[in-house]
């Protein structure tokens, strides 16, 4: 009997032991995110404000030497393992200048993009992204019109798909015409994640009907400038 009464004493009290450790096991994983997540927002934060630690961020994502000339690192957000944003700009932030989320300040006129921007997410492949939940992802003030191209190209260590369309930003309510490129890189090396792009330039109105292929010389819908803008960058890493 007392040998009864001893082992259910041992097994309540590891029972007991078992729940103070789930219980302190369950602290220090709540404290550990509350850590992680601080620290992921102060290192956001130090990518918006620190021209150094911004440039260096944007160089790790997109894997570039040099940048296009009149680009600018913009912006960068990771979380590991998932995803990885990195934006260029027309506009070069100032030291100790914070990104908005006033989306005037993100669009045409705002702190970082003007007349020209690029934007590329890197996300781990779960169901299908459309080029627009890139847009999304920025709240970009970009309105599409009429697609006028399509094609694929060998840039940026992958095979690019991408689709061209006449767009308009707005800068102090005045409508400003662009010509829009979203993009698919497709990795057959990494499959694991999908990576899609925005790159955005000035553009001529849409003039209706059939389209004369030199006005789009030079923009985000011409295939050859597509291809040297992309070749800067190493989108596949």
């Amino acid at each position: 009997m007392n040998g009864q009464s001893e082992s259910k004493y041992t097994v309540w009290h590891f029972i007991g032991c078992g729940c103070t450790v789930l219980v302190l096991l369950g602290l220090i994983a709540v404290g550990g995110f509350i850590w992680f997540g601080k620290q992921m927002i102060d290192g956001v934060k130090a990518g918006f404000e620190d021209p150094e630690v911004r440039a260096a961020r944007t160089q790790e994502i997109l894997g570039y030497q040099e940048l296009p000339e009149g680009y600018y690192p913009g912006f960068t957000m990771s979380v590991p393992f998932m995803m990885d944003m990195a934006t260029l700009g027309d506009k070069e932030l100032p030291a100790g200048e914070e990104l908005s989320d006033d989306r005037d300040e993100r669009g045409f006129g705002g702190k970082l993009f003007d007349r020209s921007g690029f934007l590329f997410v890197k996300a781990r492949a779960v169901g299908d992204r459309d080029a627009e939940d890139v847009h999304g992802d920025m709240n970009l003030d970009l309105h599409l019109q009429r697609r006028i191209g399509e094609g694929t190209v060998e840039a940026g260590g992958g095979d690019v798909h991408y689709s061209s369309s006449f767009a308009y930003g707005t800068s102090d309510g005045e409508r400003v015409p662009t010509i829009s490129t979203d993009m698919e890189v497709e990795c057959l090396a990494d499959p694991t994640y999908v990576r899609k792009a925005v790159w955005f330039t000035p553009g001529p109105e849409d003039p209706g009907g059939e389209i004369d292929p030199a006005i789009l010389a030079g923009t985000a819908a011409d295939p050859e400038a597509i291809r040297a803008f992309l070749d800067h960058f190493e989108l596949c890493g």
